[in-house]
């Protein structure tokens, strides 16, 4: 099987979507275009929240 590899816009690390811990948050950023953002761990998207102030 292929393995998706995507950047953990935390971190930058790379790893596979099929992973346990990984994390994706969607948002629509208009009307037609939904925005992806991927975690490689709890605390990667914890830490994202805090630095861009959401927690």
């Amino acid at each position: 099987m292929n393995k998706k590899l995507k950047k953990c816009e935390n971190c930058g690390r790379e790893f596979d979507i099929k992973e346990k811990n990984r994390i994706v948050l969607e948002g629509w950023r208009d009307e037609k275009h939904l925005s992806r953002l991927y975690f490689c761990s709890r605390s990667c998207f914890v830490t994202f929240l805090k630095t861009k102030r959401f927690v």
